[in-house]
């Protein structure tokens, strides 16, 4: 069985979990047309849910 989409999770958002999505989505065509499917970031959980991290 094969899926549509490729969907990751992050677990954390502070300093290096926040670079991580910025990476994934300045590269997100990128990775989509190496995996020769849709590749979305669906879910980050983080303990700390008050902090703006400016998104």
């Amino acid at each position: 069985m094969s899926k549509s989409e490729i969907n990751i999770g992050l677990i954390g958002f502070g300093t290096i979990g926040a670079g991580v999505v910025e990476i994934f989505n300045k590269n997100q065509d990128i990775l989509s047309k190496k995996c020769g499917k849709p590749v979305n970031l669906k879910k980050v959980a983080d303990l700390d849910i008050t902090t703006d991290r400016g998104g």
